[in-house]
């Protein structure tokens, strides 16, 4: 496992002094686990924007449906978040 090391303000480091070493490294992977899924939905929301509206150019589909698929998608990818406990 990779290591890393950050600097932390005193007034912070004082306040994350009560927590238990434990609960606070696992408080740091469950961030960075979340931040990654972030930038994974985001850059698939880019993905998926840019194929709806290729899709909607090519064929009788609206922008407007186009964006409300989008939508749908979201809130799916969102349900997934939530149900593995990460938002």
């Amino acid at each position: 496992m990779e290591s890393i090391t950050i600097t932390i303000p005193k007034k912070l480091e004082r306040k994350l002094g009560k927590l238990p070493k434990s609960e606070l490294r696992r408080s740091m992977l469950d961030f960075l686990t979340l931040k990654v899924m972030e930038l994974e939905l985001e850059n698939s929301k880019e993905t998926q924007r840019g194929m709806l509206e290729l899709l909607a150019s090519k064929s009788r589909l609206t922008t407007k449906l186009a964006h409300k698929l989008s939508r749908k998608l979201e809130l799916k990818m969102a349900g997934e978040l939530k149900a593995s406990g990460l938002a």
